[in-house]
């Protein structure tokens, strides 16, 4: 997913929420016809794009996904309150749900809208010992700037407890390794395409007090 394509998805599914949530509370300002017309606007919009994808214009089919998306997300709420059609209500509470994935995992929201879910890489996690994990930190800096980040959590359950946070190793890790782990030390070696970086913190330490060490 290219990063001008990120970009924008972002800027348009922002903006599509702030209106969705303006227009909900203005909603009994408009009548039933305004909310037609604008409903038939979003289904055209989700046709073209639909169009685009089956005769498969390079990016362009991407561009067009998000905006017919977040065409629909805009009216959902308005939709949602205004409409008499069961049917409208159930279609376009689905695009208010996508605030719960955008919660859960922004990543995956907005490779999912803009029709690029099958480029999307799982997120990593390597277990260290017992129940402590680095697993991919997600954020939408992290997604906007395409620098990987990551963070050392205790799993109790479905609870995860954040040990350290913006641990960067100067790319995607291929292995960790846990040097030591104790109330105050945390030592981890990366193994990033044939070099190996070794991170010296403490737990709860951000990330400009993070000393990095590198090994050829």
């Amino acid at each position: 997913m290219n990063a001008l394509l990120l970009i924008t998805t972002v800027i348009l599914y922002i903006i599509a929420l702030v209106g969705a949530f303006v227009l909900t509370v203005l909603s009994k300002k408009f009548s039933h016809k305004t909310l037609n017309i604008f409903i038939i606007i979003h289904f055209a919009l989700v046709l073209v794009a639909l169009i685009a994808i089956i005769i498969n214009i390079e990016n362009t089919s991407n561009y067009l996904m998000s905006v017919a998306f977040c065409s629909g997300l805009i009216i959902a709420g308005w939709a949602i309150r205004k409409s008499e059609k069961k049917l409208y209500q159930i279609y376009f509470g689905l695009y208010f749900s996508s605030l719960l994935l955008f919660l859960y995992s922004p990543s995956l929201l907005f490779y999912s809208i803009s029709g690029n879910f099958s480029q999307r890489r799982a997120e990593q996690e390597f277990k260290l010992t017992k129940n402590y994990y680095l697993m991919e930190q997600q954020s939408m800096l992290q997604l906007l700037s395409n620098v990987k980040a990551y963070k050392v959590s205790q799993k109790f359950g479905i609870y995860n407890r954040t040990i350290a946070r913006d641990i960067r190793f100067e790319g995607r890790l291929d292995s960790v390794k846990l040097v030591a782990l104790t109330e105050d030390t945390l030592i981890l070696q990366g193994y990033t395409k044939g070099l190996i970086r070794e991170i010296h913190l403490k737990p709860g330490m951000n990330k400009n007090q993070i000393v990095r060490k590198r090994k050829p």
